[in-house]
Formats: structure tokens, C-alpha cells, sequence
């Protein structure tokens, strides 16, 4: 270093909750990560809280915290708002909205109540609706009625074996025979 003093930054007023605060570089603009939070949502009819700035692959918020961090929206909310998440736990949205941050709409839970509260909603990722489905719907009632072997089944539709003899036990597409047995 050439001795010389860090030049300081002046002081700013939060654009959140105009509190003057003394930023630690030039284009720090809010003067906490709660100031952060609170300028990047916007409040819907539904009461969801719909985070504004970018999101992850799966569609929950993402927040750049102050120092670096990144963290889901939805979780910083909770913390903020009700304390630490408990290891183990996850945060769920009452909302079944990914992009939602109001805390009203947030609880912990395990990872087991929350996919079963995703399959009681008919949430859940199944049949056609899975990203590495090889068969539709149709092909699969095409299967469960059709007099071939498993063999034939299986090179015909390009899966398995195992795949057509699950299929055909009930052990997979279950949605199907639920539907079929209603109607």
C-alpha cells in the first residue's frame, strides 16, 4: 500500500427506510439485508408476497444478501420473521406459491410433509407431468390392456422391462387406475 488512507464513502439515505447510513462501497443502496427484502416484492390480491428480482430453476426467489451470500427468498423471510430454520426442517408455503415471501404464508415442516401435502394438492410431479417420462398416458392404458408379453411391451415402447411389469402390477401410474376406477 502506498500509505495513503482508504477514501470513505459518504453517507446515504436506505432506499427502503431512508435511514442515513455509511455504505461500505459505492453501490450499496440499502442499509441492512431486511431493506433488501422488504424493496423486492409486491403484494398480490391473494396476499402472496411475490418476490420481483430472479429466481432459481425451480422457481422459488433468490436474494443477494449484503457480503455475498445468496439465499432462497422465501427462506430469509422466515428467518427474519419467526427465527432460525431448525436443521432437518424445510420452509413451506401454505400458498403453493414458489415465489411467495409473506411470512403469514410460510411454516417449517419436514421434507415428508411436505411432499404429502404436495400429493394431497395433486402438486406433485407424475405420470406425463415427470421430466424424464418416456409415456404418455395413453401408452400406458394401451399397456395394461394389451395381451403381449413384457418382453414385446417393453421394445415397442423403447423402456424396461421392469418398467412395463410396474406399470402393469400398479406399482407405477397409479394416478391412472385411481381415474379409470372413478369414472
Amino acid at each position: 500500500m502506498d500509505g495513503r488512507a482508504k477514501p470513505r464513502c459518504k453517507p446515504k439515505s436506505c432506499r427502503q427506510c431512508k435511514q442515513v447510513f455509511t455504505p461500505r462501497s459505492n453501490g450499496q443502496w440499502y442499509c441492512s439485508n431486511e431493506c433488501v427484502f422488504h424493496s423486492n416484492y409486491s403484494a398480490e390480491e391473494s396476499g402472496c408476497w411475490r418476490w420481483a428480482r430472479c429466481g432459481d430453476k425451480d422457481g422459488y426467489g433468490i436474494i443477494h444478501l449484503q457480503g455475498g451470500t445468496v439465499e432462497r427468498a422465501h427462506r430469509f423471510a422466515y428467518r427474519i420473521t419467526h427465527g432460525e430454520i431448525p436443521d432437518g426442517l424445510v420452509v413451506r408455503h401454505s400458498c403453493d406459491n414458489p415465489r411467495c415471501v409473506n411470512p403469514a404464508h410460510l411454516s417449517v415442516g419436514t421434507c415428508a410433509e411436505n411432499t404429502g401435502d404436495a400429493v394431497a394438492k395433486n402438486r406433485h410431479y407424475h405420470g406425463e407431468r415427470f421430466h424424464t417420462a418416456k409415456l404418455t398416458e395413453a401408452d400406458v392404458i394401451a399397456i395394461r390392456a394389451a395381451k403381449a408379453t413384457i418382453t414385446e411391451l417393453a421394445k415397442a415402447y423403447g423402456v424396461d422391462k421392469t418398467n412395463i411389469s410396474c406399470i402393469r402390477r400398479g406399482k407405477t401410474w397409479r394416478h391412472l387406475l385411481r381415474e379409470q376406477t372413478a369414472a
